[in-house]
């Protein structure tokens, strides 16, 4: 018999404080549109109220979860995206007024903004009182693929008298507590708090990568935890980058490259700042562009204030932020090559996503770059300076190496959100 499904709401809940979702926010929403369409059972949302936690039915899930796809702009015409925009500017004339990223609005402003759609989405969403966990389908799966709250004790206490319901959890990475150095105190705190609660009520872990469940096994063993499944199913990636898409001619105005994602330092974006320094003394104007596709992440004022004070790189490096994802779909396809020298990574959406457009990837020879890649990445030092450039020089013309490589990732198949749902409906079937 198929169990009912009680879905953690707590990241898509809070999906209004940010104007762009981030991998691990495109995932969460994945499960949850995909379950909410095709689950055969019971599906429900479940999340944590001024009056305890409450789950909602499948009826009133389905508001949310499409304003929630509005405020993301997911499936936005590129050409009707500002950001996009103005990034083509950039490209045909840097010193052009209206080229420039607008500038970051003041944290009163956004939060205010947020704030507004978060009531929004709460007033008018499924988020009414709800019913008790005591209420929930007899026999459901607790899932949570957000990791959101798993931090915070009270959010699932409910367990505890509810014996009858199994508990399955996404744990995307252990990072925080492997290399505590490349993020916020904060998060590493919070991640053991997560590793805490897994440990106890945790039936079984879905992981998005070999390297993952190898991390993640050593944490639990080295907590001397219980035995519990872990089952590392790679991810998909939005439709809208599979999707037929007509190529922007006004992106050849000049090379660029890209590195996507979170500004923080475990991104390693100052090599490729300090890398482009070099190109733009070797090249002059003839410099490529680098884009840096994402937004403000932990500690990363070192890199805008150097972005914002080095006069050499201010014709030559972008920081293109709320991009929507059609549009930044584009922008990957006529990049030269993505470039991620990440110190680490769960598995890493970007590689995929790039290769899936028929764009290069360069990345640091991590464990997740090399599973989430294959045969298709290059992949170097993230420490080898030297390296890394002798490798973009390599890749700013149309030369023989180049072109032979961009008719070898054509073949590159990515894994859509059907297959992938396939892989994660055989684990839930299976458990008892």
């Amino acid at each position: 018999m198929t169990r009912p499904i009680a879905f953690d709401m707590v990241r898509l809940m809070l999906g209004p404080f940010s104007a762009t979702p981030r991998g691990i926010d495109r995932i969460d929403f994945g499960y949850a549109t995909s379950l909410y369409h095709d689950w055969p059972a019971d599906f429900v949302g479940i999340a944590p109220m001024m009056w305890g936690m409450r789950w909602f039915g499948r009826k009133k899930l389905r508001y949310g979860i499409e304003l929630l796809d509005s405020y993301w702009r997911e499936t936005m015409d590129r050409d009707h995206d500002p950001a996009y925009a103005r990034f083509k500017r950039f490209l045909a004339d840097p010193a052009h007024p209206l080229a420039q990223p607008r500038r970051r609005r003041s944290k009163a402003y956004l939060w205010g903004r947020s704030a507004i759609r978060f009531v929004r989405l709460i007033s008018r969403g499924p988020w009414t009182f709800g019913g008790t966990t005591l209420g929930l389908p007899v026999n459901s799966i607790y899932l949570n693929v957000g990791h959101y709250g798993l931090s915070v004790p009270r959010f699932l206490a409910w367990l505890d008298k509810r014996p009858d319901i199994v508990s399955v959890f996404m744990v995307h990475d252990v990072i925080p507590l492997e290399t505590p150095e490349l993020v916020a105190p904060s998060t590493s705190a919070s991640h053991h708090a997560v590793m805490e609660a897994v440990i106890r009520y945790a039936n079984a872990i879905i992981v998005p990568s070999e390297a993952s469940r190898e991390a993640t096994l050593a944490e639990l063993q080295r907590r001397g935890a219980r035995e519990i499944p872990i089952y590392p199913v790679t991810l998909p990636i939005s439709d809208a980058f599979i999707a037929p898409m007509p190529a922007d001619p006004d992106l050849k105005a000049r090379p660029y490259f890209v590195i996507c994602g979170a500004v923080e330092p475990r991104k390693n974006h100052m090599l490729l700042l300090q890398l482009w320094r070099e190109l733009v003394r070797k090249r002059g104007k003839d410099a490529p562009v680098l884009v840096i596709a994402g937004s403000p992440g932990w500690s990363s004022q070192s890199i805008l204030y150097y972005l914002e004070k080095c006069d050499a790189l201010r014709e030559h490096v972008y920081f293109a932020r709320g991009l929507s994802t059609p549009a930044l779909r584009s922008v990957m396809a006529g990049a030269r090559a993505l470039l991620m020298p990440s110190f680490a990574e769960g598995f890493g959406l970007p590689p995929v996503e790039a290769l899936t457009t028929g764009t290069p990837a360069v990345l640091s020879d991590i464990a997740a770059h090399l599973e989430a890649a294959g045969e298709f990445g290059i992949f170097l030092d993230p420490t080898d300076g030297p390296a890394w450039l002798r490798q973009i020089e390599a890749m700013i013309d149309d030369n023989p190496v180049y072109l032979q490589l961009r008719a070898k990732i054509a073949t590159f198949r990515p894994k859509t959100w059907p297959e992938y749902m396939k892989e994660v409906e055989e684990i839930l079937l299976s458990i008892n």
